[in-house]
């Protein structure tokens, strides 16, 4: 038999195998169906490796015994001649004599220690002994180990004291029995370990839990009577659990040909939920919830499911409440780091074999895939063992509309939130999802809301971030490229418009810096073709001399780019330019954008050149035409007339008028402004 420590993908290679050779027989319909040593025989590598084939072979001859077994035929009749099979039948009377309790061993002779049912003296049974007919020399009674007839009880062996009359099933963690328990005069349902089935520690665990489901009272769960172990001489004997003999199916079963209707299967889920409810509130988890832990009872009554007219399938009741099952494909451990549960209904948290984190809302999620099951027919992760184990430890469950449409929105709703791969995002309890249940039947609306869009693309992204890290920087592209163009663009149409601003700027700039050059050459020519009379240069000499910084200053602080800023800096540059001054007045005139400083300095050396020639020209005629007293009369005359600035601030309207005045060319008088001409201009004596 596959032992607990077999990873998952033999033990569901092995499952997959006997389903096969179980539907072989099927098939048969009462024919003789395949022998088992040929089926796994025939088997390829691929599908049953060759280590494999001894451990799957005990299973096939297990069911092919209970096939045979159903029809009549002995296995010691049918297995003659079949060496593989003879082996396989001596090893399973093994097993037979530990259902009579772990008291049995093998003597040292190679016979097997039997108790009788009825003295419960030792019993030596040969290993190629028949099983049906076992005579005990100490009472004389006869009893057999394999009788299911109606007479099973007289002759059946005996666990404690319950008296075993008809196997009910066998299966990867042994045997269930109906047994008659003689001091309650009732029938029960009684399971019993394969040989070597559980570990010491397994055992002490298998005690401890189903002590505790002993202790539920519920009517949607099958009760556990009770938990013991057959002892034999040697302190040792067989574990048992005795639990209610329902008379109905599982709901595994039923779903086989059956599929509930919507409100049905809410009604199913809504009992289910209940019970599970009411066992989490006494601390029993259940860890493995699934169809086939779920009986169907006919003979009781309430619930949801009889509010709903599911009266002639029965109640829905749990049983196995922490049973450690170890079918093919339905693996329960129990150890830190090992898988608990069954893989195709187990939560995430089972899955990675994180035993601390399983609590109550483990077996919420169970509870969500058994309600996916009978929604759809189908459950939500498919595979291999360890295919769908990995798949709820990294995948979203999906949502039950994905495969069938019809199924309600609230009910698909209600089962996604029992899927949540964190515990933390289903319902807190099964009493919650019950709740769910009968709002549902009632017409009203549920309390959970479907996932929005962006939550179900944020759990996509967190499970391919690379995808949706290069996704996002598509579709960040395809919306910033076109702005950024319409921004780019924007920009480049507002350069430009600043572009042609300046150009404007520009053209105005040196429209003005041409009307400038105009006046210069206009002042310079003015300057060249006239003589400027000395009184009045020797008058500006003085002006300049006593108030030249001021006028200096003053036309400095003007706006260079205004009108009386331009016209004062000329006038000024005039007064500079009749005394000689040539680089002040140069300096003046680049700060309106005049020619250059060697330039300008060069015009105006000629021009000095000029008015020295022009003065002695004048000084000479003016003695020869006044005499020696005349010129000393005009000398007099020019000291009179030396202008003073007044104490007041100075305008650029005083000072072109000042150097208009000044500067004035006719002969034989010197006009200077008056008081308003100047504002508070020149004072004159």
């Amino acid at each position: 038999m596959p032992t607990p420590t077999q990873p998952l993908d033999v033990l569901a290679a092995i499952d997959a195998v006997c389903d096969r050779y179980e539907a072989a027989w099927r098939e048969a319909a009462g024919a003789d169906g395949p022998r088992c040593e040929d089926f796994a025989a025939e088997l390829p590598e691929a599908e049953l490796p060759e280590g494999l084939r001894l451990e799957a072979l005990r299973e096939l001859f297990q069911i092919e015994r209970q096939y045979r077994a159903v029809r009549g035929e002995q296995a010691a009749d049918w297995a003659v001649g079949r060496p593989a099979i003879e082996a396989l039948l001596n090893e399973s009377l093994a097993d037979a004599a530990t259902l009579t309790g772990r008291g049995v061993t093998p003597s040292s002779s190679g016979a097997l220690q039997l108790r009788c049912p009825q003295c419960q003296s030792r019993v030596g049974l040969p290993v190629d002994a028949q099983l049906d007919d076992i005579t005990c020399q100490a009472c004389g009674s006869s009893f057999g180990l394999l009788s299911e007839g109606p007479n099973a009880d007289i002759t059946a062996p005996r666990v404690g004291r319950f008296a075993l009359r008809q196997r009910l099933g066998v299966g990867g963690f042994g045997a269930v029995w109906r047994a008659r328990d003689p001091e309650l005069d009732r029938d029960v349902a009684l399971k019993l370990p394969r040989r070597g089935g559980l570990a010491p520690h397994e055992a002490e665990l298998f005690f401890r839990e189903a002590r505790a489901a002993a202790q539920l009272a519920h009517p949607g769960i099958v009760s556990v009577y009770e938990v013991g172990r057959d002892t034999g001489p040697e302190g040792t004997g067989s574990i048992y659990i005795v639990s209610e003999l329902v008379d109905g199916e599982p709901l595994s079963e039923r779903i086989k040909e059956w599929r509930p209707a919507p409100r049905q299967a809410a009604a199913i889920v809504a009992d289910i939920a209940e019970a599970l409810d009411y066992a989490h509130s006494r601390g029993v988890i259940h860890r493995d919830l699934k169809p086939s832990n779920v009986m169907l009872d006919r003979f009781a009554s309430g619930g949801e499911t009889a509010r709903v007219g599911l009266t002639e399938i029965g109640r829905p009741r749990l049983m196995d409440f922490g049973l450690a099952k170890r079918d093919a494909g339905e693996v329960t451990m129990t150890m830190d780091g090992q898988v608990l549960g069954t893989p195709a209904y187990m939560s995430p948290e089972q899955a990675s074999g994180n035993a601390r984190w399983i609590d109550r809302r483990t077996d919420v999620y169970s509870l969500g895939v058994v309600l996916f099951r009978l929604l759809t027919g189908e459950l939500p992760f498919r595979g291999t063992a360890t295919s769908q184990i990995q798949q709820r430890i990294t995948d979203d469950a999906p949502s039950p509309r994905r495969l069938d449409d019809s199924v309600p929105m609230d009910l698909a709703t209600v089962c996604l939130k029992c899927l949540e791969r964190d515990p933390g995002g289903r319902y807190a309890t099964a009493a919650d999802v019950a709740a769910e249940m009968r709002r549902y039947l009632a017409g009203e609306p549920v309390l959970a809301r479907p996932l929005s869009v962006w939550g179900r693309a944020g759990r996509w992204a967190r499970r391919r971030p690379a995808l949706a890290a290069a996704l996002v920087l598509g579709a960040v592209l395809a919306i910033v490229g076109p702005t950024a163009a319409v921004v780019i663009g924007r920009q480049a149409t507002k350069l430009e418009s600043q572009l042609d601003e300046r150009d404007e700027l520009i053209a105005q700039q040196e429209k003005r810096v041409d009307e400038l050059e105009a006046a210069k050459d206009a002042e310079g020519v003015r300057v060249r073709g006239h003589d400027i009379d000395p009184i009045r240069v020797a008058a500006i000499e003085r002006l300049l001399t006593n108030d030249g910084e001021r006028l200096m200053a003053t036309t400095q602080q003007l706006p260079v780019k205004t009108a009386g800023g331009i016209k004062a800096r000329i006038a000024m540059a005039r007064l500079l330019l009749a005394v000689g001054r040539d680089a002040e007045a140069a300096m003046l005139l680049s700060e309106i954008g005049e020619p250059s400083t060697a330039q300008l300095s060069k015009e105006l050396t000629q021009l000095r050149e000029a008015l020295s020639k022009a003065e002695a020209l004048r000084d000479a005629v003016r003695e020869e035409r006044l005499g020696a007293a005349g010129v000393k009369a005009a000398r007099q005359l020019r000291d009179v007339t030396t202008p003073q600035l007044p104490a007041g601030n100075l305008t650029p309207s005083d000072i072109v008028a000042l150097a208009e005045v000044l500067l004035e060319q006719e002969q034989g008088r010197l006009p200077l402004p008056s008081r308003e001409g100047l504002g508070e201009g020149l004072d004159r004596p």
